[in-house]
């Protein structure tokens, strides 16, 4: 039964955390992209072409993270693109493309990750209180104290069991 329930609960925090992964994306792929867009000042890109990289990577990087699989690219985003001439802006661009796709995911994951982390806690917290609340079952027998004492199941007064006498004949 502790499998079953193990397994559940797995189940249900990693819906969470990769539903979080999506909902991460509003605000780490807005970040990476201002840090795109000054980066690539230094980069061989043209100048005019630098928005279009920029606008590009936030496009191919929000639906690769919101899709059922972020672990796969979006469609459309990978591979070598069909015109020579994107392709020898993406090959410019690629250097800061790339560590800027690493921050982008490194900043989503571990914003979902803390997320899953603040909501474990809420719930262990929950569970804790819940615990020290709820009422005690009161109606357990007494348990025996090693000594022949006994305690009621209240904690109140002790009382000691001493053997009886045989009876004779």
């Amino acid at each position: 039964m502790q499998q079953i329930g193990a397994s559940i609960g797995l189940a249900l925090v990693t819906m969470f955390f990769f539903g979080q992964v999506a909902g991460q994306t509003g605000t780490s792929v807005p970040a990476v992209h201002a840090e795109l867009a000054v980066a690539l000042e230094d980069s061989p890109v043209d100048p005019m072409f630098r928005p279009a990289v920029a606008d590009r990577f936030t496009w191919c990087a929000t639906r690769q993270l919101t899709s059922p699989h972020p672990e796969r690219p979006a469609t459309g985003c990978a591979g070598t693109p069909a015109n020579s001439t994107v392709a020898a802006i993406a090959g410019e661009a690629q250097p800061w493309t790339q560590s800027a796709a690493r921050a982008v995911t490194a900043r989503t994951f571990l914003g979902a990750f803390r997320m899953t982390l603040w909501v474990l806690a809420a719930l262990a917290i929950g569970v804790g209180c819940l615990t020290l609340v709820l009422r005690r079952n009161d109606n357990r027998p007494a348990s025996t104290m090693g000594d022949g004492a006994v305690e009621s199941s209240s904690g109140e007064a002790r009382e000691t069991i001493r053997p009886g006498r045989p009876r004779s004949g």
